[in-house]
């Protein structure tokens, strides 16, 4: 079985797909059976991720591509990936979270 399916995995930065994993392990060691078990307690969950340079290999990926093939072929998707809570939006979107 894939860590993350295909299709988050090819919109997220390596550092939010491991944050994405981490806490699922987290969630799973937590006692919680599955994340709609933790989702239905939403309003009392908070994601904090810390993070050093998440984004990094997107950034390196899409300079690769400008100079390569040009602007046209970098992803629209590259701001938001390659900011520092990108890794926690996404953690706080799988468990649901509400909390500040």
């Amino acid at each position: 079985r894939a860590a993350l399916p295909s299709a988050k995995a090819a919109h997220c930065d390596r550092a939010a797909q491991f944050a994405l994993v981490a806490a699922r392990e987290a969630v799973r060691d937590a006692g919680f059976p599955d994340m709609s078990a933790l989702a239905a307690e939403g309003s009392r969950v908070a994601a904090v991720v810390g993070v050093g340079l998440g984004g990094l290999t997107s950034i390196l990926e899409q300079n690769r591509r400008l100079q390569d093939q040009g602007p046209g072929r970098v992803s629209p998707r590259t701001i938001p990936v390659m900011l520092p809570n990108h890794p926690a939006a996404e953690v706080g979107l799988m468990v649901g979270a509400k909390g500040g």
